[in-house]
């Protein structure tokens, strides 16, 4: 029996081995790219997404395995909460990216928001994006055919 599950572990792992090389994207989280079948791997790319919401020492995983890095994400949401009196992690890596890339014009603001009504959208565009976040669908288009009171 012991054989035989060394066999079977030793075919999954050429399987997803397999898998892996033979597939131009791949998906995981900062941390996992650092175990398994992706440890000893590198990439020509890396997209970080959501990099606002996430400790600096995760990211640092995936970013020393790749040969580019595309970091995505809104520093002007909250970021990740921490619990500890001495912070030390509360500006984020993406917030430290957007200091010190802004300047070279390679911080670009995706303006066009497509989810909320334009009474609701006006607030974080005039109090965080100073006036440039746009609607991208005109109100006609976000009108929802759910009922606006339930029949019970």
């Amino acid at each position: 029996m012991k054989e035989l599950k060394k066999t079977i572990r030793s075919m999954e792992i050429g399987l997803i081995d397999s898998l892996v090389s033979s597939h131009p994207v791949i998906v995981s989280t900062p941390v996992a790219s650092a175990r398994g079948i992706l440890e000893n791997r590198t990439f020509d790319f890396c997209v970080l997404d959501e990099s606002s919401q996430a400790l600096e020492p995760a990211f640092w995983i995936p970013i020393l395995k790749s040969d580019r890095v595309i970091l995505a994400g809104d520093h002007k949401q909250l970021p990740p909460t921490l619990f500890s009196e001495k912070n030390y992690l509360e500006t984020t890596l993406f917030e430290k990216a957007v200091e010190n890339l802004e300047s070279y014009g390679r911080v670009f603001l995706l303006d066009t928001q497509y989810r909320m009504k334009d009474e609701i959208s006006a607030f974080p565009s005039k109090e965080f994006y100073s006036g440039l976040l746009k609607s991208g669908r005109s109100e006609k288009e976000r009108k929802s055919n759910f009922p606006k009171t339930f029949p019970f």
